[in-house]
């Protein structure tokens, strides 16, 4: 009699699956809570970083507008806006949109402006805070590429004369000799496949711009291209003015500090990383689907 009691009180197998089975379902409604609940939570966030986008990329096309109307726009009755304001609607728009544009065109005639006022010591200053804004943005464009892997090569210093004198004190014996402007310096590429001859063959100190030339050797090829002549000024940046090599090596080449009286330049080299596309470009252009499609030679590459 107690045996059989013993019996009945012990859980059937199908009482076992069904506790199992409530169990599991309710388990499996409270994760699909929770799945549902990490899914709104990342959906919430990526619509709230999705506004803020476009509310930043609306109110940088508003800021663009109003800076670059009055210099670009309808002008006034006394033609031209007054030449200190159009430096300052210049240097906000070089300062906040120096990667999606190429200033220099209008960097160089807002200087040439500056350069022809009335008050000269009042122009001088107007360029030096022009120039000043130039090389903020120069830096900071080198800062990004460095941080993306780019590789800063140690400037360079050109000399024009034996001229010894800065400010009216003799420039010091100490670190490098700087390189005559007839003499080209020697740069290679991060993986050693090019070799980038480097020389100076004019100067305008008064303007501080410089007629460079360079020879571009391809080491594994063993081929010469014909040397590049560009005049050098503060307003290239590398972001928007450089040489991109056919295998996805490019370079750059921008001012770093200018001695007049010493008749003393120094220029900075910049090797980008390699297959590196800048903001303004496409990411995949019709080489691109040359080299996915294999239609490219070896020589190309």
């Amino acid at each position: 009699m107690g045996k059989q009691n013993n019996r009945e009180k012990r859980p059937s197998v199908w009482t076992i699956f069904d506790t199992l089975a409530k169990v599991a379902a309710a388990g499996a409604i409270v994760w699909a809570a929770v799945i549902a609940n990490e899914f709104q939570s990342r959906m919430t966030a990526t619509a709230v970083i999705s506004e803020r986008e476009q509310a930043e990329s609306q109110l940088r096309a508003n800021m663009f507008n109003n800076l670059i109307d009055p210099i670009v726009g309808g002008r006034g009755k006394d033609g031209d806006i007054a030449v200190e304001r159009e430096r300052l609607l210049v240097e906000l728009l070089a300062l906040n949109f120096h990667e999606h544009f190429e200033f220099k065109p209008l960097l160089e005639h807002v200087d040439s402006r500056l350069g022809q006022d009335a008050d000269e010591e009042k122009g001088k200053e107007n360029r030096r805070s022009l120039r000043s804004v130039v090389r903020r943005v120069t830096e900071r464009q080198i800062s990004t590429l460095v941080r993306e892997g780019a590789d800063q090569i140690e400037p360079i210093d050109f000399i024009e004369t034996e001229t010894r004198l800065i400010g009216g004190n003799e420039l010091p014996d100490s670190g490098p000799k700087p390189t005559p402007f007839v003499q080209p310096k020697e740069v290679k590429s991060p993986d050693g496949r090019y070799s980038l001859k480097i020389g100076i063959s004019k100067a305008d100190w008064e303007k501080e711009t410089f007629n460079i030339w360079i020879l571009v050797d391809d080491n594994v090829c063993d081929q010469k291209r014909l040397p590049m002549d560009f005049t050098l000024t503060w307003f290239d940046f590398p972001l928007t003015d450089n040489t991109r090599l056919r295998d996805g090596n490019r370079f750059s080449v921008v001012l770093s500090a200018v001695h007049p009286q010493a008749r003393r330049v120094t220029l900075e080299v910049i090797w980008f990383p390699k297959g590196y596309f800048t903001a303004r470009e496409r990411p995949i252009n019709y080489q691109k689907f040359q080299e996915i499609l294999g239609l490219q030679d070896d020589t190309t590459r």
